[in-house]
């Protein structure tokens, strides 16, 4: 009897068998002609084992001056960044097999996938790090780059929703876990970044710093609409003027003017006025009839860490609760502003209602809901960690304990001057 030794040997030794029809003997060297014909009809290549290089040539991570990636010089380049049992031939990922002193490459996915970039996103209470994969094809096409959650790396619903649908896995076996394993393993020689999606102070190596996008140290980023927010590195006393503009001409009602300074400048001594057991704990409600430049002033003071107008304010009513309560605490030691509460249709006045409920008692009382995350554990709380604005058309119809959270400032008449009304137009402008 033969003995096979490998799974490629019993599958050519049970075709033998059944299509020739011969007894379970069979003569070796017959065998061995037979195999051998039918491992180049697959077109496996075997050649005898080199050591992978000690460097290996990142070169092709970096950009070109198009802002695009070049293609590896050689698959050996490839090859190099991932670990030894996995191989790029002909830009096209292949788990490595040695047989016999030799190696049999098997094609995984017409695709070299590999991770240019591991990036760690610190949003004040749970780090979660990101991929960002990148790959070439046969075809000589460059599929995006593309941020996948590490957790869902293996699932493969981005290969399916982010690269073109010619990017294909092999049917046989079981390539995902091989893709995943040889993606890992790329992320030796890939970029590492470290970035604060919050706003604020930060203790960083025993220093605090304050976190917005611009400072130049550390890296900030911030999504969606707080994509405003932002701070320059130098100052001077010229750009007081800005202050000094807003307190001498009479465009903004005193009434409205203090007290929305006020919110500014406190707002940055949060972090330690939590630490002595004093944050502040109320909302600025700004209530004016429409057209009465509410949201516009409420821009004028959020400009301070920023560049806002009245019509892309970080928050809005017409945002969900969770959304607001999530850029509550993002944004960290600044003032936001949650934009335009106003009379509207029954079943919507009821959920603006129920809003302006949540966020006075969450600012007022500096807490969140408790929630469990998917293995039955409890998560950080996410409580308000700035200070809010809410420009209102009128009083908002919360209970009681709600409105004596609130600080509220009417505005009746904008400016005095036509001075005034003209520097307020220039900076609506």
């Amino acid at each position: 009897m033969v003995k096979l030794t490998t799974t490629v040997d019993r599958l050519i030794f049970w075709i033998f068998t059944v299509v020739f029809k011969l007894n379970t003997t069979v003569d070796w060297g017959v065998f061995t002609v037979v195999r051998k014909l039918s491992t180049t009809v697959k077109t496996h290549k075997k050649e005898r084992m080199k050591p992978l290089t000690t460097q290996p040539n990142y070169d092709f991570y970096k950009e070109t001056p198009s802002g695009k990636y070049e293609m590896p010089e050689s698959d050996e380049d490839l090859t190099a960044v991932y670990p030894e049992q996995y191989a790029s031939k002909n830009a096209c990922l292949h788990l490595v097999r040695k047989v016999e002193k030799e190696l049999l490459y098997i094609p995984l996915c017409n695709f070299a996938p590999f991770v240019r970039a591991e990036i760690t996103y610190d949003d004040g209470a749970e780090p979660k790090k990101i991929l960002r994969i990148m790959g070439y094809d046969q075809y000589e096409r460059l599929p995006p780059a593309v941020d996948v959650p590490a957790d869902e790396l293996g699932n493969m619903k981005w290969l399916n929703n982010a690269w073109p649908a010619y990017c294909v896995l092999n049917a046989i076996g079981s390539p995902e876990k091989h893709l995943q394993c040889a993606i890992k393993g790329s992320a030796v020689g890939a970029e590492h970044r470290y970035i604060f999606s919050h706003t604020g102070w930060q203790k960083i190596d025993g220093e605090y710093h304050f976190l917005l996008p611009g400072n130049s140290k550390y890296e900030v980023e911030l999504f969606g609409k707080q994509k405003r927010y932002g701070m320059i590195e130098q100052f001077d006393l010229a750009d007081t003027a800005y202050t000094t503009g807003l307190l001498s001409l009479d465009v903004i009602p005193k009434e409205v003017l203090l007290p929305g300074l006020s919110v500014v400048f406190l707002s940055p001594l949060n972090e330690f006025l939590r630490m002595a057991g004093h944050e502040p704990k109320f909302i600025l409600t700004i209530i004016g009839h429409t057209g009465s430049m509410k949201s516009t002033v409420a821009a004028l003071l959020l400009s301070y860490f920023g560049n806002f107008s009245s019509s892309d304010l970080p928050l809005s009513f017409r945002d969900t609760a969770n959304s607001i309560e999530y850029n509550a605490f993002a944004l960290k030691d600044v003032p936001t502003v949650l934009d335009d509460y106003h009379p509207c249709a029954p079943g919507e006045a009821e959920r603006m209602k129920n809003t302006m409920q949540t966020v006075a008692r969450a600012y007022g009382d500096r807490a969140s809901r408790s929630r469990l995350s998917p293995n039955i554990t409890l998560r950080p709380n996410k409580t308000p960690m700035g200070n809010a604005i809410v420009t209102a058309e009128f009083q908002p119809d919360i209970t009681e304990s709600g409105i004596a959270r609130l600080l509220l400032p009417q505005i009746i008449q904008m400016y005095e001057s036509e001075e005034g009304k003209n520097q307020l137009e220039e900076w609506k402008a």
